[in-house]
């Protein structure tokens, strides 16, 4: 089921850029999406994170 979880976030990530319209895309809230995030370790720490990317 994890790994499930994982995927489905690092496909909206993805798509949307954004960790407001992935959580608004799954209807769930932003700081739930920011805790999988971190949970699952998907993107770089937020010192080598790109411009326009999200701050986790």
């Amino acid at each position: 089921m994890d790994e499930l979880e994982r995927q489905l976030l690092d496909m909206a990530y993805t798509r949307y850029k954004n960790t407001y319209k992935v959580a608004d895309a799954l209807a769930i809230n932003q700081s739930t999406v920011v805790r999988k995030i971190r949970k699952y370790q998907l993107f770089p720490s937020p010192g080598k994170r790109r411009r326009g990317e999200a701050k986790f």
